[in-house]
C-alpha cells in the first residue's frame, strides 16, 4: 500500500478570485506585478530547452505557459485602458487561447 498523496491543480475554469484587497495595497500589487518577467527569467534562465519544452501528458511546457502569460500582456493593458474609459463592461479573453 502506498502513502503517496497526489495533489491535483485546480481547474482554471473553477478558480474564485477575491479582490479584497484595500485600495492602499495597489502600489505593491503593481510592483509585484512588474517584477514578474525578470522573476521568471531568473527561474528558467538555467534550465536546458529541452525541460522547458517538455511535456507531460497534454499539460503545456513551461515556455508554453511562459509564452501564454506574454500573450495575456495585451488583453491586460486593453482592460485596463477599459477601465480608464470607463466602460461598463471590460473586452472579453479569447478563451480559446488561439495566440498561444
Amino acid at each position: 500500500m502506498s502513502n503517496k498523496i497526489k495533489i491535483e491543480p485546480e481547474s482554471w475554469f473553477e478558480k474564485e478570485f477575491i479582490f479584497y484587497y484595500p485600495v492602499g495595497a495597489l502600489p505593491a500589487i503593481l510592483e509585484r506585478l512588474r517584477g514578474t518577467p525578470k522573476r521568471l527569467e531568473w527561474m528558467v534562465t538555467q534550465l536546458p530547452d529541452r525541460i522547458l519544452r517538455q511535456r507531460i501528458g497534454e499539460d503545456w511546457s513551461i515556455q508554453e505557459h511562459i509564452g501564454h502569460l506574454y500573450d495575456l500582456e495585451e488583453l491586460h493593458e486593453g482592460r485596463l485602458d477599459d477601465f480608464d474609459a470607463g466602460l461598463e463592461t471590460l473586452r472579453a479573453a479569447d478563451m480559446t487561447n488561439a495566440k498561444t
